[in-house]
């Protein structure tokens, strides 16, 4: 697959569902992108007007989602260690740097909430695309 081929949406996954036939029509495939939510407040001060909640894990699960049920090729996470602009999924516990920056924890979730999440939501794309491939070919 070369770069030319490759298309990835990063926003309005609500119209998740059209996007992989239009696509598919002008030779690309789609690769919708999942995020937990966006704050980079703490490094962009000016920009608090692109801030995503979290929302509890609701936002992740509703990309997730959407991203899901337009059946994609593959779906992209955005990200994993991205704690400046707040779209971290590593494991996370509340903590203080020495410049006295604040770092938020998933409370009330445990530490790798958000990772369960992803080999949850990554599991059940798995399991759709490998029967959808198997209904095309009849072998189910």
């Amino acid at each position: 697959m070369t770069m030319k081929s490759l298309s990835i949406c990063r926003s309005c996954l609500c119209r998740c569902v059209d996007q992989p036939r239009r696509f598919k029509k002008i030779g690309k495939i789609f690769v919708p992108s999942v995020g937990p939510g966006y704050d980079d407040t703490r490094i962009r001060p000016w920009n608090r007007h692109n801030v995503r909640q979290r929302k509890d894990g609701a936002s992740y699960d509703r990309m997730w989602s959407a991203a899901v049920t337009s059946k994609p090729h593959a779906v992209s996470v955005t990200s994993y260690n991205e704690w400046g602009e707040g779209t971290q999924i590593e494991p996370a516990k509340k903590h203080r740097s020495w410049k006295g920056e604040r770092y938020k924890s998933y409370d009330p979730h445990e530490s790798t909430f958000y990772l369960k999440a992803t080999r949850s939501w990554s599991k059940k794309f798995k399991e759709d695309q490998c029967l959808d491939l198997g209904d095309a070919r009849g072998e189910l």
